[in-house]
């Protein structure tokens, strides 16, 4: 997940956000996220994942959001 992350933040210097949703990494962790949710959600929902970082051991630092996807249909 890591790798993914970070190739996520390479892939988003030198793209858009609607450039960025058509990466590899951006496809993968988003899979992830739909994976995550299961049948817990209408079809009529969306969904959306973000990337946050922490440093030190849990709760040693405040959590930082790194990156937010846009948003996508549940079907």
């Amino acid at each position: 997940m890591i790798e993914l992350f970070h190739l996520l933040a390479l892939s988003s210097i030198n793209s858009s956000a609607e450039r960025l949703q058509f990466t590899a990494p951006y496809v993968i962790l988003l899979d992830v996220a739909r994976k995550r949710l299961g049948g817990s959600l209408s079809a009529q929902a969306f969904y959306q994942f973000a990337v946050v970082e922490t440093r030190g051991p849990s709760g040693a630092s405040a959590p930082r959001v790194r990156f937010y996807s846009l948003t996508h249909p549940v079907s």
